[in-house]
């Protein structure tokens, strides 16, 4: 897997060396597809919340952070297993 952000459906992949989080890409406040800011963090383009890429909320109007999909890594197939 590649370092960085992904988009992937409805879900936002974020991969550092060993660490992976999988988050649903829908803002906490009203469901809007979460987008990469120029600035690197996550964003909602319908009010403005913004999320960092550990899916805490960094501004508002949202006051929950993203939600973690539920996954594992299969470390010798190299892939990601994502679980509904």
């Amino acid at each position: 897997m590649v370092n960085g952000v992904h988009f992937k459906d409805e879900l936002i992949i974020y991969r550092e060396d060993d660490l992976t989080r999988v988050f649903k890409s829908s803002c906490t406040h009203l469901g809007c597809q979460i987008r990469q800011s120029g600035d690197g963090n996550l964003v909602c383009p319908c009010h403005g919340s913004r999320f960092d890429y550990y899916g805490k909320v960094l501004n508002g109007p949202a006051n929950s952070p993203l939600e973690q999909a539920k996954f594992e890594v299969d470390k010798i197939k190299n892939e990601l297993i994502i679980y509904d």
